[in-house]
């Protein structure tokens, strides 16, 4: 038996694996990134960071309503990041992005399936919540 051509043939094997492993990873990763769904939670946590920063540069309490309806999604503001995620998704499938406070601000604040996201600054407090309509409740 030829010992070169029987490793040969493991190492072809072998490379044959590896290469079909990455194709698979590569489009698994592709088919992620092109779901709507994730472009929509991406997009949606980037706009609740900018709107973070926008509340630190305005002076005086603020109320901003996201324009569009997130009753298919939870939220949760931390002092430092915003995340977003569908009930049941595991904490890996979580969108999340981040953003800095100044040393006197304050963030929190979380929104399960509602239609309507709000962020209020009092003072030096930013919170995330359900809107309130125009009856002035919940």
């Amino acid at each position: 038996m030829n010992k070169k051509g029987f490793e040969l043939s493991m190492f072809m094997v072998a490379s044959i694996f590896i290469v079909v492993l990455t194709g698979s990873l590569a489009i698994s990763k592709a088919v992620t990134f092109a779901d709507k769904d994730y472009s929509f939670k991406e997009n949606t946590v980037q706009n609740i960071q900018l709107m973070v920063n926008t509340l630190v540069g305005v002076p005086g309490d603020v109320i901003i309503e996201y324009p569009l309806n997130v009753s298919e999604y939870n939220f949760i503001l931390r002092q430092n990041s915003v995340v977003m995620f569908d009930k049941g998704d595991l904490e890996s499938a979580w969108v999340e992005d981040s953003f800095f406070l100044p040393n006197s601000y304050f963030a929190s604040g979380s929104l399960e399936e509602k239609a309507r996201l709000c962020l209020f600054k009092e003072n030096k407090n930013i919170f995330l919540r359900e809107c309130e309509n125009e009856e002035g409740t919940s």
